[in-house]
């Protein structure tokens, strides 16, 4: 079975680290994900494939593998930027305009919250 999918709490389902910096502009202490999310649209979809399987008596076999896509919007100083990476992978992108003091890529990677969702909820 394959799902398509999408969240208004990105940072639920993605980890990208954290920033905090100060510029002219003002300051940040949230996560990535959010900071993203409140400056840039950042918005998160992908694709969720569910594999039910008998594997003998008494016994399934079900698995979660997830397909990850956050971006972000493009503006008017700046072009839109993704990651895409898989259930146990990571993307890892150069960011445009990073702050001065800041590192120049961020990786995300999944916290795995949707597939545990997914698991527990087949469970009950």
């Amino acid at each position: 079975m394959t799902l398509s999918f999408s969240s208004d709490d990105p940072s639920q389902y993605v980890d990208c680290g954290h920033m905090k910096a100060s510029s002219i502009a003002g300051s940040v202490d949230d996560s990535y994900v959010g900071y993203l999310v409140s400056r840039f649209g950042g918005r998160l979809e992908g694709k969720i494939n569910i594999l039910v399987k008998d594997s003998g008596k008494n016994s399934t076999l079900v698995r979660v593998h997830v397909r990850y896509v956050f971006s972000t919007q493009p503006g008017t100083n700046y072009r839109a930027q993704s990651w895409v990476f898989e259930s146990g992978g990571k993307a890892t992108v150069a960011v445009q305009g990073a702050t001065q003091g800041t590192i120049p890529t961020r990786t995300c990677v999944p916290t795995h919250e949707l597939e545990r969702q997914i698991l527990e909820s087949l469970d009950r």
